[in-house]
């Protein structure tokens, strides 16, 4: 995991670099604003593929020393915890949330382990949908918030800043 990280974490200083050296014309208190700005967006993207990796640890766990009791628990866990974005992505996985007290009773430990690789696959799916979902809304935005700022600077002479 460690290693991950680390060319993660240069893929990411390379690309802020890159982002903000190009631009020659600004200052260099400006470069290190965007610097900044976009170390600390990448910061954030890594921190969530890192919680999905500590949320995903236990259910690799459980397939290395497989316990059916503790398995069939801890893909309850997490279809209570993504219930609602399992169903809503039914269309691309084929899979659906099935509430039955005792649907497990009869399955294989083989299809219990498929379901622990499933309940992985959901955990990083869903960090990675969670980011592209807020990236495209902070696209989307950012014109809006354009318009409205420099509205604010015709209407009261000067540039708002929060």
């Amino acid at each position: 995991m460690g290693e991950i990280l680390n060319k993660t974490a240069n893929i990411f200083a390379q690309s802020a670099a890159d982002v903000v050296f190009d631009e020659v014309q600004l200052s260099e208190s400006e470069k290190m604003d965007k610097a900044i700005k976009v170390v600390k967006t990448a910061f954030d993207k890594a921190h969530a593929g890192t919680l999905a990796i500590v949320n995903a640890k236990p259910f690799h766990g459980i397939l290395s020393k497989f316990n059916r009791e503790d398995a069939i628990a801890l893909i309850h866990k997490c279809v209570k915890k993504h219930e609602k974005f399992i169903n809503a992505t039914t269309p691309l996985t084929g899979r659906h949330v099935i509430n039955k007290k005792n649907y497990y009773a009869d399955k294989t430990d083989e299809f219990i382990k498929n379901d622990i690789k499933f309940s992985i696959f959901i955990i990083y799916f869903a960090a990675v949908t969670e980011e592209g979902v807020k990236v495209a809304i902070t696209k989307a935005l950012k014109p809006v918030f354009g318009v409205v700022k420099k509205t604010l600077k015709t209407n009261n002479g000067s540039e708002y800043d929060s």
